[in-house]
């Protein structure tokens, strides 16, 4: 099967009425605003950044509007959709940010990436927009120094811009096991262990011992990431999500299938976190050897995100397990294509190469 990037279709008729109606309720409510950090100066001028941003009357209100109602009531894909069709100008104030973080979910990276930059450009202090643009330099890093570079530089510039955020002294933490997972060098657990045990303010926060679950079972040690996961359980702020995926990850990395595949499936329905899901259900399921299970749970991913390399491999896995060896190596040759970057997954390709013969 051919994987191309779709275009999305816009709802129709009555259905886009009552999203329009929908959103319009949801406009009138607060919506929370992310918050990220890390740890270095500045050389731009600060302002409080993740307060709401005095936003100049956009020309396109109602749809803008619309939009940023759509991803505060968890629909990014509807958000993006119209956000599209809003067209020009560019939104202003935070619906910029709105726009980025929607196109951030459904894959269009340089959407948003180019949405953080231009809000980064009218205001350089602004530190969510640091924040967000670290995460797409993280998602798009696939292995390369460089990139895993940038992010740290931009998660430092989040943090420096506002020291009381916790997502973003989180980042730069976040960034060293990304660049573990992709380049496997065990220095980078050292050092995003490092990272969490510097923020003592957030020594309580789920996020934060959610995040030292996943390094600790990686660190092969899983004791600790039990009782991370335990901690996690009783701590503020705890995602339904987040706690899914880290158990699904946690799980995997022991090889307790089951439990993997319980895990990431009541993930899988989470819009911001499904490509995620979708990864840690296939590799699950290929270690319950479930090929057919694992496809299932890839199809979809790659038709939102051809680009993704870590799927090309899972599917050239499946593949391989139920012999159509052409299809899976073509896979694993997509797969090697987007991740040449990483030494960890140019190895386990050459595996899965071996593997099917």
């Amino acid at each position: 099967m051919a994987w191309s990037i779709t275009a999305r279709t816009t709802r129709q008729g009555a259905n886009l009425a009552l999203v329009v109606m929908v959103a319009a309720a949801l406009a009138s409510c607060d919506a929370a605003t992310n918050r990220d950090l890390a740890n270095t100066p500045t050389p731009f001028p600060l302002r409080t950044p993740f307060a709401a941003t005095p936003a100049a009357p956009p020309l396109s209100a109602g749809p803008i509007a619309t939009g940023s109602a759509l991803l505060a009531a968890g629909h990014p894909v509807d958000a993006a959709t119209v956000f599209a069709a809003a067209g020009s100008p560019q939104p202003a104030g935070t619906a910029l940010l709105d726009r980025a973080r929607s196109r951030f979910a459904v894959g269009d990276l340089d959407g948003a990436e180019a949405d953080y930059t231009a809000a980064l450009t009218r205001d350089p202090g602004l530190g969510a927009a640091y924040a967000g643009r670290a995460s797409v330099l993280l998602e798009r890093a696939r292995g390369d120094p460089a990139a895993y570079q940038a992010a740290l530089d931009d998660a430092n510039r989040a943090v420096a811009a506002d020291p009381t955020s916790a997502e973003a002294a989180l980042l730069a933490a976040r960034v060293f096991a990304a660049r573990y997972e992709f380049r496997g060098d065990p220095a980078d657990l050292d050092r995003g262990l490092e990272e969490l045990d510097r923020l003592t303010a957030l020594a309580a926060d789920a996020r934060l011992l959610l995040l030292r679950a996943r390094i600790l079972a990686w660190s092969g040690d899983p004791a600790a990431a039990d009782a991370a996961l335990a901690a996690a359980d009783d701590a503020r702020g705890t995602s339904p999500t987040d706690t899914a995926l880290t158990r699904a990850a946690v799980a995997a990395e022991r090889g307790q299938w089951d439990l993997a595949v319980l895990a990431a499936s009541s993930a899988v329905a989470d819009p911001f976190r499904a490509d995620e899901a979708a990864r840690l259900l296939a590799e699950a399921q290929l270690g319950r050897n479930d090929p057919t299970a694992a496809l299932a749970a890839l199809d979809p991913l790659l038709d939102r995100r051809p680009d993704d390399g870590r799927a090309h491999y899972l599917r050239g896995r499946a593949l391989g397990a139920m012999g159509q060896t052409e299809e899976a190596r073509r896979s694993l040759a997509e797969a090697e294509t987007i991740l040449a970057a990483s030494p960890v997954f140019r190895a386990k390709i050459a595996q899965a190469r071996q593997a099917i013969g």
